[in-house]
């Protein structure tokens, strides 16, 4: 594998099991149990992503381009009024990578029409907003409800990569997923089980 991280001069190959803990903080992740797909978040894989789910995105755990940061911590802005995010203008905002969000905590993609309900459980489960293996297993608990999610991965200086996630209802979401990035010439990765064991398939390097 190529997943290299220079250290003074010494180059360190990271192995699937130091790639699966270092992005899921988990030996055995329950959200990869899931139908998912690992992926480099950029312009051109969010617009595939768009396509492929083929409804409104919304962020998850971020305020709306032009709400006031002070007000973040109000629930009601990831709940009642995440749907605001099907605006035209909103949906310019969340396909357009570079954008900069003011982020709460841990953010991912959703679909923009997700019931209140689903967020206010999703908001229930969720832990502090640092804990990434906590939001990971929030959204892994609620992915039969929530269809598909997509939680953002933090590469060393940003949020640079994405997992693709669906419920098992909805598997061939991330199959044609898959193919759509084969098709622009994107690397992809999964997490696979042998019994209890995860091991990291795919040539995607990440870091």
């Amino acid at each position: 594998m190529a997943y290299l991280e220079q250290v003074g001069l010494r180059m360190h190959r990271y192995s699937g099991a130091e790639l699966i803990s270092g992005i899921f903080r988990s030996e055995s992740p329950r959200l990869a149990r899931s139908p998912h797909c690992i992926f480099r978040m950029g312009n051109a894989t969010l617009r595939a992503l768009y396509d492929t789910v083929n409804c409104p995105l919304g962020v998850w755990n971020a305020l709306l381009p032009d709400e006031d940061e002070h007000d973040c911590l109000e629930s009601w802005r990831l709940t009642v009024n995440f749907h605001l995010w099907t605006e035209p203008k909103y949906q310019r905002a969340a396909r357009e990578f570079k954008q900069r969000f003011t982020l709460i905590g841990v953010f991912a993609l959703l679909d923009a029409n997700t019931p209140v309900r689903t967020l206010e459980r999703l908001e229930g489960l969720a832990p502090g907003q640092e804990n990434w293996e906590g939001h990971l297993d929030a959204i892994a608990q609620l992915i039969a409800d929530l269809g598909w999610a997509c939680p953002a991965i933090w590469t060393w200086t940003e949020w640079d990569g994405g997992i693709f996630v669906a419920s098992e209802a909805k598997a061939e979401l991330v199959s044609s997923f898959e193919r759509r990035l084969a098709d622009i010439g994107e690397d992809t990765a999964k997490v696979v089980f042998g019994g209890e064991t995860a091991q990291w398939q795919g040539p995607l390097d990440l870091f």
